[in-house]
């Protein structure tokens, strides 16, 4: 089974998060892509779209931040890279986190109460 490839990019110089238009590939910004396929671009964070869902069917992003309750305490997690498991860093399973926001739009989720 494959999975859907796609980015999205934090622009860091307006402040917005930019997603590919209805062909996948262009950005309302210019950006540069080597031959191999890299994209550059010193004014963009990168994240790619992990293939999975969250209870809500809302698509989860690589730096979402997912909530979780357990024993009635709510938990919080970034959705990262795991390079030694060569996987999406999950703790429980995914259709038991919400996505509620991301850390460039919603560094404040992060900080402790």
């Amino acid at each position: 089974m494959s999975r859907e490839i796609k980015f999205r990019a934090w622009n860091k110089h307006f402040k917005g998060m930019e997603y590919p238009n209805e062909n996948g590939h262009n950005f309302p910004h210019k950006y540069s892509v080597e031959n191999n396929g890299v994209m550059l671009n010193v004014g963009f964070f990168w994240m790619q779209y992990t293939g999975l869902k969250d209870k809500n069917g809302k698509e989860i992003w690589e730096s979402d931040i997912l909530e979780c309750t357990f024993s009635h305490k709510p938990l919080r997690a970034v959705m990262e890279w795991d390079s030694d498991k060569y996987g999406w860093k999950t703790i429980a399973p995914i259709d038991k986190w919400e996505v509620i926001g991301n850390i460039h739009e919603n560094p404040e989720l992060l900080e402790a109460e």
